[in-house]
């Protein structure tokens, strides 16, 4: 009866006293049996405190003892599961099932194991068996909940905690069981785990100390150096709850370490495990409703690539069954402000007519003026601003890793069109710190006005612009949260109204390290590089030109730096980056996607050559290097149980401007959240902010 109530420490105290007292033999089989339970619970209460190397050593004994019974090889493989080596764990439980298929702990342990590595339909398979098997143990049905969420399925797993819950068993929400035979500890020296084994002494305890009491002495050895105490001493390691250093030469069964152990009752642990899981599974299906209002500015030329872009985005998301269904509308306000006299000529362009009149003058010997007005460069180009709303409808499918939306560009703009895309992002099994990536998408461009809007020249009325990118994009990456790589690749085809025709290539790759990773902060840095090619320099904003960003080779090499932190009610991120960019711009012509209009141009700046005067057909071409940076911070902090207040900001330098963004979002959740923050945290933005494409 202890045992089941996990009264550890009464336990080895009984053990003791059984230990110096004459037994009958049925009492000595009794003995022995409660010795190899608790040996083996010991043992599992160190593997999941991330201690394998102890739990190893604890188990050993017991495994000695009782080579091919299920529960110490459960133990075994359970061990093998958490260090990652799925293989080996199923190898070990095949056996254990073929003797005992109908043992829904041994069922629900595959389960765990199949999950992790990959085989989603075996796992589900062994999970429903388990729970057919087992349907009213907490245990079983914490593990199947876990096995569900980590596939994605969180409303399954939901129901499948608030069963466990109900039960009011001392359940575990993450046991593994398989098994091993027993030699040299195979845990020593692996990633977060301690060098050096106790097997290898004299006299290993037949009984060993509860494991809470062993994890409390231990850490109360941890500041034993500044307390002259170091002949025990041991270093924890707050990675992975390992030690390291020097080996412990007190045996299992010291009794001292009974007084610094203040051990928690693992029955209480596993319910607030169960609880917690629920909690958040219950705020991550939860509705919810935001509202945001973002602006982005630039310092740059008024009525050409000058943006002010005002958004208001809200975001109505809604769960189905496992899945996510949002309503995005957005308010878009763009003002590009009015085209100077000196911008003039680079913006818009004549009509037909007015370039019929222009080359009806040749003839005559005409000056600047006469010129300048038959072409209609004098007149109002009109002031560059324009409305719209925009609309999508989003789906994320969390257990595939799948996201899509699809929507239309803001309604009320010069061009609206059909945007969305299709993105997956997920590891390549359970425990894997591989990931990959890739999508297919269609998205506005917004660099400026006539990229994302369209633009008219009242001088001539031509309207031109309005240019999306269709194309896709795969990245790889790897994070075992010590360091991380990652490359990714990608090409899309520009397209716009009246706009030339463009391709751009990209591609990156990179490396960061965790300088601090722990629940509550985390500090990387690293080294990036980037680079970027367009087929056409379509940069500028005279008629056929598309006005965004696309230089024929761009090289960039930073060194980003980011911070995250969270407490209870707020969490941060700041992130920035610095290092050298270069970039390479063809010369191109003021129409590019009309040959007859180019040449008309060419002809009339003869004629004004001829006056003294000069007009420009060709847009030079530029080769420079330069310093690049960017910062961005975001924050999100915790009104209520339901409230949640964010913003964020940043700034870069592009080409030979700066460019800020801000924004503030307010969020409201139907289900309390009673969890900690997200770190590092995710601004809501806009749907068509380039961050969130």
């Amino acid at each position: 009866m202890l045992l089941k109530t996990g009264d550890d420490e009464r336990v080895n105290q009984l053990l003791h006293e059984l230990q110096r007292q004459p037994l009958t033999a049925a009492d000595q089989r009794s003995y022995d049996e409660l010795l190899y339970l608790y040996t083996v619970r010991q043992a599992d209460l160190l593997r999941e405190k991330g201690d394998l190397v102890a739990a190893y050593d604890t188990l050993a004994p017991a495994l000695a003892q009782r080579p091919n019974d299920p529960v110490a090889v459960g133990a075994l493989a359970r061990m093998y599961l958490a260090n990652g080596n799925t293989d080996k764990a199923i190898e070990l439980y095949k056996p254990l099932l073929a003797k005992s298929p109908d043992d829904p702990q041994l069922q629900i342990g595959m389960a765990q194991a199949l999950s992790k590595a990959g085989d989603h339909r075996g796992a589900e398979k062994a999970a429903d068996r388990a729970l057919e098997l087992a349907p009213n143990d907490a245990m079983v049905l914490a593990s199947a909940a876990g096995i569900f969420r980590a596939q994605g399925r969180n409303a399954k797993a939901g129901e499948l905690y608030a069963r466990a819950l109900a039960l009011q068993a001392p359940a575990k929400a993450d046991a593994n069981p398989f098994a091993g035979t027993v030699a040299a500890n195979p845990f020593v020296g692996k990633s977060g785990q301690r060098s050096q084994s106790r097997l290898s002494e004299a006299s290993p305890s037949q009984i060993p100390q509860p494991a809470q009491v062993q994890i409390a002495a231990l850490a109360a050895e941890d500041e034993a150096p500044a307390r002259g105490l170091s002949s025990n001493s041991l270093a924890m390691n707050d990675r992975a709850g390992g030690y390291d250093a020097q080996p412990l030469r007190r045996g299992f069964d010291d009794d001292s370490r009974l007084a610094v152990a203040r051990p928690q009752d693992p029955q209480e642990e596993a319910r607030k495990s169960m609880q917690t899981a629920l909690d958040q599974i219950k705020q991550e299906r939860s509705p919810r409703i935001t509202q945001g209002v973002t602006i982005r500015t630039n310092d740059s030329e008024s009525g050409l690539s000058k943006i002010t872009d005002v958004e208001t985005p809200l975001e109505i998301s809604m769960p189905v069954g496992d899945d996510r269904i949002a309503l995005r509308v957005t308010p878009v306000s763009l003002n590009a402000g009015g085209v100077k006299d000196s911008a003039k000529t680079r913006f818009g362009g004549p009509n037909e007519a007015q370039m019929a009149a222009a080359q009806a003058l040749l003839g005559s010997s005409p000056d600047a003026d006469q010129l300048n007005t038959a072409l209609g460069v004098n007149g109002p180009a009109g002031r560059q601003k324009d409305t719209g709303v925009g609309l999508a409808v989003g789906y994320e499918m969390p257990e595939l890793g799948l996201k899509a939306d699809l929507g239309m560009s803001p309604m009320g703009f010069l061009y609206s069109t059909a945007v969305g895309g299709v993105s997956i992002d997920r590891a390549f099994r359970e425990d894997s710190h591989f990931r990959y990536g890739a999508s297919l998408s269609r998205r506005a461009v917004n660099d400026s006005l006539v990229s994302f809007a369209g633009a008219e020249d009242a001088r001539s009325g031509l309207k031109w612009g309005g240019v999306t990118a269709s194309g896709g994009r795969l990245q790889l990456g790897y994070d075992n949260s010590e360091y991380g790589v990652y490359g990714y690749g990608g090409m899309y085809k520009l397209q716009g109204h009246n706009v030339e025709d463009n391709t751009r290539l990209e591609g990156g790759t990179g490396i960061y390290w965790y300088l601090l990773n722990d629940d509550s902060e985390q500090l990387t840095a690293g080294l990036g590089v980037t680079a970027i090619s367009y087929d056409k320099n379509q940069g500028n904003f005279t008629y056929g030109n598309g006005g965004y960003f696309s230089p024929q080779n761009f090289f960039s090499i930073g060194v980003p730096v980011s911070w995250s932190q969270r407490t209870d009610r707020l969490s941060y991120t700041l992130r920035g980056s610095v290092g050298l960019q270069h970039i390479e711009q063809d010369s191109a012509p003021y129409y590019p996607n009309d040959r007859n209009m180019q040449a008309a141009l060419e002809q009339i700046s003869q004629a004004y050559a001829a006056s003294g005067s000069t007009l420009t057909t060709r847009y030079s071409g530029q080769n420079k290097t330069g310093i690049g940076y960017n910062f961005n911070a975001a924050a999100e902090y915790r009104l209520s149980n339901n409230y949640f207040l964010g913003g964020s900001f940043g700034m870069d330098n592009a080409q030979d401007y700066k460019q800020w963004t801000g924004g503030l979002y307010l969020r409201y959740m139907f289900e309390d959240f009673t969890g900690r923050m997200a770190m590092p945290v995710n601004p809501y933005l806009s749907p068509y902010s380039s961050s969130s494409n």
